[in-house]
């Protein structure tokens, strides 16, 4: 540590005049701009968009997102400054020579953005909250970490387990529902943002969030099936301010009609590529549609299996076998591999493609694994 730190593990703060201001994404108020550290010989370093720091971990924080402050857990940490914005790229030496702390990766790494699909959680300090002062937030149950998100909500981790939080008060009934957790690749893409979906809560009857300003909101319910439950098995109705919002909602039929819809639009194009005129599928349009309906429940009982497997088995695709399928397919499509690449990350479709890989994995795992036994079929007694 530098010869004038008094406190080796606890330096000062960077002077508040030099970290400049921030907008509270949960009041619209201006504030100091803070960077929350747990213990680290070094105050940080500025380098004008990102802030870098020790805090136990080497860790960051992107001013122009305003992110909160970024962990990059498990490589060990020089002392000092550990991360070095150049190029395009947030680069982690090998700053750590003679470092005796105990962590568990002695490497150093290069890391590249990534669309805001992935997962990257943060913590946004313990901001006390004023009473009538919250306008905009979002909550991320069962989530490991806070994230803030460049459309301007601050998705906080409830309960918080992944650092500190703004110190909000959520009453629930009943006190300690479940909450669970999954990495966002097993996630499809959909409307809501895979790291929100990933997580939930389960046998939550009531929420009730205080010190929200006076007004008119716009409440957005994020779903997700991460348990193989058949329709008609969570059927729900929910209400706002006592009012009915949704009456005998079923998430698993939503999910099941969401895959009919996919399956019926897959036929039909399989049709007309053989084809088939569209007065013959407008006359076939009852028997296609009842058969997408089988092959839509097939098709999600075999992808929640393949992803039980999957997780079992800690199976995984690396970024360079998603860019070989992507690239296999541009060439296909007869396009640029940069620019098909771009379009299926504006089209939130890379997490579909990471996610069949998957799938893929755990047929072959099945294939390499499975013992077959061969069984008479049963004759029915007449």
């Amino acid at each position: 540590h530098p010869p004038h730190q008094k406190t080796k593990l606890l330096p000062n703060p960077p002077d508040p005049i030099l970290a400049g201001e921030r907008v509270n994404p949960m009041t619209g108020l201006k504030e100091p701009r803070v960077f929350p550290k747990t213990y680290g010989c070094d105050g940080g370093v500025d380098y004008g968009s990102f802030y870098t720091l020790r805090s136990g971990t080497a860790a960051f924080y992107d001013k122009t997102l305003e992110s909160g402050t970024v962990f990059i857990s498990g490589p060990r940490s020089g002392c000092t400054n550990s991360i070095i914005p150049s190029g395009g790229l947030l680069n982690v030496p090998y700053f750590y020579e003679g470092c005796t702390c105990s962590y568990p990766l002695p490497t150093a790494l290069s890391m590249v953005a990534m669309p805001e699909s992935h997962e990257q959680w943060s913590s946004w300090g313990e901001d006390p909250v004023k009473p009538a002062s919250i306008e905009r937030i979002g909550l991320n149950f069962g989530a490991p970490g806070d994230r803030k998100t460049r459309d301007g909500t601050l998705w906080l981790d409830y309960p918080s387990v992944g650092g500190p939080s703004p110190q909000i008060k959520v009453e629930t009934k009943p006190t300690n529902p479940m909450f669970h957790y999954r990495h966002s690749n097993w996630m499809k893409s959909g409307d809501s943002w895979p790291w929100v979906a990933a997580s939930a809560v389960e046998g939550l009857e009531e929420l009730t969030l205080h010190d929200l300003k006076p007004g008119r909101y716009t409440v957005r319910l994020h779903f997700a099936e991460l348990k193989d439950v058949e329709a008609g098995g969570r059927v729900q109705s929910i209400s706002l301010q006592g009012n009915a919002a949704l009456t005998d909602f079923d998430v698993p039929e939503e999910f099941l009609q969401s895959e009919t819809q996919g399956q019926a639009d897959a036929m039909v194009s399989e049709g007309l590529e053989a084809g088939m005129s569209e007065d013959e599928v407008e006359e076939r349009k009852a028997g296609l549609f009842e058969e997408a309906q089988v092959r839509a429940k097939n098709s999600l009982k075999t992808n929640f299996l393949l992803t039980e497997i999957g997780e079992k088995e800690e199976l995984k695709v690396e970024n360079s076998e998603v860019l070989q399928r992507v690239t296999v397919m541009a060439k296909q499509a007869k396009k640029p591999v940069k620019g098909y690449m771009k379009e299926l990350q504006k089209n939130g479709q890379l997490g579909n493609i990471r996610q069949n890989m998957i799938f893929s994995k755990a047929i072959d795992f099945l294939v390499e694994h499975a013992n077959v036994t061969e069984v008479e079929p049963e004759t029915e007694e007449k």
